[in-house]
């Protein structure tokens, strides 16, 4: 059976819920980022060809008895301990406010980390749900036995989403927001090096094929976008976590801001970027419509320092958000959501951050 073994750590605090969404070391969820990664590797070999790709994902990953069948995985994974995390308490120091009101991390982890609150009798900022996996100081090991009905492409595929997973891969709540962001290093405790510009692009479109059913129709992440200037990620470097919360959390604030002049009737820019939000509500959506961010944070180990990066990967408004009779609002999303993106890229690129693979 062909084996890989990796050792693993993150570099910002990860809340890995279990069952009462205590923080804690879990096979099924690193299974699943695998599945996520892979998904991007293969995609444009099946053409974006939703259904082409499910079944391919079933034959490697497994899946539940349908109407084709079920089958069990091909992939084997242990970690070399389930054990819950050992951060207990949240020190809210080394934090900055945003706008002098809300602090960075309580902005960028709203949910697992929650303001003050007389009414809980909570006075400072805490773990919603105690504990979490603290950041560097916990290590695991995490093993991938491959069944020996896997074909040799389907284990370098297998590989080529663990690479990206060592780049750009988080865990855990609010992971989108650059929590539980993961460091991977090989058996031989060697890493997987910096993003290399060439491999990403053998993964990426078009941000407009990507946004658009009429090219990918796809309403997960299945490419790196890119753009006249090259890839659409950005990166900077960083002293610690802390601070990397702090940047992020302005971003993603200042990105909002940035297009709130695109508006229509029952429809911001803003809900683009991510919903629900606080208000005002879309009201030509479902009650209980989700829109996950398209922007990815990570927080990647460096030899002597940490590095951010900010990836879009994009995907299509799903259908299941909109409600019924709202032709002329999906139109008003098709004419203008690629202007909403511009914008937020430009707001990225005239920020301290650089475009990966840029010379300036």
């Amino acid at each position: 059976m062909e084996k890989r073994e990796y050792n693993i750590s993150f570099t910002t605090p990860a809340f890995l819920g279990d069952a009462n969404q205590q923080g804690k070391w879990r096979t099924p969820p690193f299974k699943a980022l695998i599945r996520q990664w892979w998904r991007i590797v293969v995609a444009k070999e099946y053409h974006y060809h939703t259904d082409d790709i499910r079944k391919a994902e079933a034959e490697l990953f497994g899946c539940a008895a349908d109407e084709n069948g079920g089958g069990k995985s091909k992939l084997r994974l242990r970690l070399g301990a389930w054990k819950k995390g050992s951060l207990a308490q949240w020190n809210k120091k080394g934090f900055s406010r945003l706008d002098r009101q809300v602090s960075s991390d309580v902005y960028l982890g709203y949910g697992p980390v929650s303001p003050a609150s007389k009414k809980d009798n909570k006075p400072s900022i805490h773990l919603s749900h105690p504990p979490a996996i603290e950041a560097n100081e916990e290590t695991n090991t995490l093993k991938i036995g491959f069944d020996p009905a896997c074909s040799d492409k389907q284990i370098q595929e297998v590989d080529q989403a663990i690479q990206l997973i060592a780049w750009f891969g988080t865990l855990g709540g609010r992971s989108r927001n650059g929590w539980g962001s993961l460091h991977l290093l090989k058996k031989d405790n060697s890493d997987f090096g910096i993003p290399n510009v060439k491999e990403i692009a053998c993964f990426s479109s078009s941000l407009k094929d990507c946004l658009l059913y009429e090219y990918i129709d796809s309403e997960w992440a299945c490419a790196f976008a890119t753009d006249e200037k090259g890839l659409l990620i950005w990166q900077q470097d960083v002293s610690s976590w802390q601070k990397a919360v702090d940047i992020l959390a302005a971003l993603r604030k200042e990105s909002r801001k940035s297009v709130e002049d695109f508006k229509t009737r029952g429809l911001q820019a803003t809900h683009l970027l991510g919903y629900p939000v606080m208000k005002p509500t879309a009201s030509v959506w479902e009650d209980g419509a989700r829109f996950p961010n398209q922007l990815r944070f990570k927080v990647a180990q460096l030899e002597h320092s940490l590095r951010i990066y900010v990836i879009h990967l994009p995907c299509t408004v799903p259908n299941s958000v909109w409600k019924n009779g709202e032709d002329d609002m999906r139109d008003w999303v098709n004419d203008n959501q690629l202007r909403i993106w511009q914008t937020v890229h430009q707001y990225l690129d005239n920020s301290q951050l650089t475009r990966l693979g840029s010379t300036s």
